[in-house]
């Protein structure tokens, strides 16, 4: 059940039954101008005369019932301390103001009413004055990231886009910064996230429709000097500028209303042209074609622009058997040639922002970075990071690259018991927080440590860990036993999770990798 109230850093925002208060305030938005332009219609009809005192009296209390509701629902909106709610409503009435061809007061008395309301409230007048002044706002800042993530996006898949489903896990391993720890599952832009959900069609007709029904009612509602039809463009205006800020089009409460609204438009758009609907509307048509083609084509512009800089790509690598078809994500890096290749087997369970940055790390250091999705860290996961070794030196592109296995807690473990027991020689193995010791002999690495013969590099973290780090000691210590090229790093402070941990590991396995490289050559 959706409560009324949304709490955010200690302020109560009016959501009703909406699933945001942004979702609020836009829908209530465009309720407050389609009850305006009635209260422009019923005042009209009022002043109009009439045999009938009964039918004029009936009509001034519509007028003062739609315009008192149209200011209860202002104060709504100031109740939802929503921002793009705030700038929608604003510009739209001034708009009014200015277009509205009778009554034009009205609209400049709910203005006032408006900027009252918000005096009223406890924040308001900050929430505001905050609208203008967002330099040091973190909102804004996370937004103009996402943005900038979603337009690579769309440039990197701009036939089809990623699909809804995976925008989410999409923009996380590849277009998030690393270490960043928000979750985002669209772009919190209705147009942006149309393009990266479905491509650059689908961006192009959506863009090129909301186009075609403002132009076309803006025009027919000056024609004919329309107060209903404006009103009604205004509210799909208010929701255009409102999807610049956040992404409603996915959102059935919303997305109802302003479809509410178009059909109303487009029909009385229709019904004021009559005969002359096809030539009226030809040239709208026409110029809302060639401004979203023009966009369309920016967009994919800005969006190259933006990928080109990033230091990380995604890209594709089909590795599949008669027995395995192990799906994978691979990154690899943009602007430089690639040095190696690392498999890493992450326990995504428990480090699923560690393995995200882990993987953008590793291909921004010139190292293409491919993680399997095993179904599991047992018997069966050992024979799927084996047969994944096989693939991958089987493979024409990959087999030529130097390429280490890397782990972490029973990735960690995984990869030592597969690099020992696959028969397929390696540049290096990495062990990241994983333990010595396991209650099954054959995933044990303790067990197969004497039968390991490519070099072994452990990292633990003292603080953060599922296990201690006196597991790595002790493996270190059973390495040097078996007199195996060995390195044991204990690291004192923080946790991969965080961003001064993650970073000293990072150049742990990178000064590794790099020293290995260039002391021998790498097997064939």
């Amino acid at each position: 059940m959706i409560e009324p109230l949304y709490t955010y850093a200690g302020q109560a925002r009016l959501q009703l039954w909406w699933d945001t208060p942004n979702q609020a305030a836009t829908s209530l938005v465009m309720i407050v101008l389609c009850l305006l332009s009635v209260s422009y219609a019923a005042l009209q009809w009022a002043k109009k005369q009439s045999n009938s005192q009964a039918w004029t009296t009936v009509k001034w209390l519509l007028f003062s019932a739609s315009f008192a509701s149209v200011s209860i629902l202002c104060y709504l909106v100031a109740q939802t301390y929503s921002r793009g709610g705030y700038v929608t409503l604003v510009v739209s009435l001034v708009a009014a103001i200015f277009l509205s061809a009778k009554q034009r007061w009205l609209s400049g008395v709910l203005l006032l009413l408006f900027s009252g309301s918000l005096l009223m409230l406890p924040a308001g007048a900050s929430r505001a004055t905050g609208t203008v002044n967002v330099s040091n706002d973190d909102s804004v800042s996370n937004r103009i990231t996402l943005w900038k993530g979603a337009m690579a996006m769309t440039a990197d898949h701009w036939l089809g886009g990623v699909g809804a489903e995976a925008f989410h896990d999409t923009y996380t391993k590849w277009y998030q910064p690393p270490h960043s720890k928000t979750r985002y599952r669209n772009a919190v832009n209705d147009y942006l996230t149309i393009s990266s959900y479905w491509g650059i069609v689908a961006f192009f007709a959506y863009l090129a429709t909301l186009l075609f029904v403002l132009y076309s009612g803006f025009l027919t509602a000056l024609k004919f000097k329309s107060q209903t039809l404006l009103f009604l463009v205004l509210a799909i205006f208010s929701y255009a500028i409102s999807g610049l800020f956040s992404t409603f089009i996915i959102k059935p409460k919303v997305s109802i209303i302003l479809c509410v609204v178009v059909i109303a438009s487009v029909a009385i758009s229709v019904f004021k042209n009559g005969y002359n609907c096809k030539r009226t509307f030809r040239m709208p048509l026409l110029h809302s074609v060639s401004v979203a083609v023009f966009l369309s084509l920016g967009l994919l512009l800005l969006g190259f622009t933006i990928a080109g800089k990033l230091d990380v790509k995604p890209v594709r690598i089909n590795l599949a058997s008669a027995q395995y078809n192990v799906s994978n994500v691979a990154v690899a890096p943009r602007n430089m040639e690639t040095k190696g290749v690392f498999i890493y087997l992450s326990d995504k369970g428990n480090e699923l922002e560690v393995a995200n940055s882990m993987l953008r790390e590793l291909a921004a250091r010139g190292y293409l970075a491919i993680s399997p999705n095993l179904s599991s860290w047992g018997t069966r996961g050992l024979d799927e990071v084996r047969a994944f070794l096989e693939l991958i030196k089987n493979n024409e592109t990959l087999s030529s690259l130097p390429f280490f296995l890397v782990g972490s807690e029973e990735g960690a473990r995984l990869a030592i018991v597969a690099a020992a027991t696959a028969g397929s020689k390696l540049s290096g193995i990495i062990s990241i927080n994983g333990p010595v010791t396991w209650p099954f002999p054959r995933l044990s690495p303790d067990r197969h440590l004497s039968q390991l013969e490519d070099p072994l590099l452990i990292i633990h973290n003292k603080l953060g860990t599922r296990f201690p780090y006196e597991e790595s000691k002790e493996l270190g210590k059973l390495a040097k036993l078996y007199n195996k090229d060995v390195e044991l790093k204990l690291l004192e402070g923080s946790s991969l999770k965080s961003d001064a941990g993650s970073s000293n590991a990072y150049n742990l396995i990178i000064n590794f990798s790099d020293e290995v490289l260039s002391a021998k050559e790498f097997p064939n």
